[in-house]
């Protein structure tokens, strides 16, 4: 996998019971692995280029890929049917939203960790969630 021995791997969601689905923070885009074999191959996404990518979260064929650099926005994907290849959908987005690190799916609600690189006292620092709202699809 490209950069794979940099700061790279970042979400890891299971796909099915033999495949894994990771991104990768440092070259972008999406890896699917045998979990066997540990073998990767990329998985293609339409409408897209995907970079900073950091967790994931994937619910039925919808998969949310948390971006904290660059613009912080949470990437709504659709699997296509029949393959593992991704299309673009939207982002989802809040003013509360500062750097996305991970998040996790309650209902129709996706909950957001904003990280806190770059703040200048991390001991005094406020830790926020962030909720956003999925729409039914």
């Amino acid at each position: 996998m490209p950069g794979a021995g940099e700061f790279g791997a970042n979400g890891i969601r299971e796909l099915d019971e033999d495949t894994l689905v990771i991104n990768n923070s440092t070259t972008g885009g999406l890896f699917a692995v045998d979990v066997e074999t540990g073998a990767t191959t990329e998985i293609p996404v339409r409408g897209k280029t995907l970079t900073g990518d950091d967790g994931l979260e994937l619910r039925g064929s919808l998969l949310f890929d948390v971006r904290g650099s660059g613009s912080a926005v949470v990437d709504l994907l659709r699997r296509r049917s029949g393959d593992w290849s991704a299309r673009w959908l939207s982002a989802l987005t809040a003013p509360g939203l500062d750097v996305p690190s991970t998040a996790t799916l309650v209902g129709r609600s996706l909950y957001a960790v904003n990280a806190r690189f770059g703040v200048a006292d991390p001991d005094t620092a406020t830790f926020t969630i962030t909720r956003l709202t999925v729409q039914a699809s």
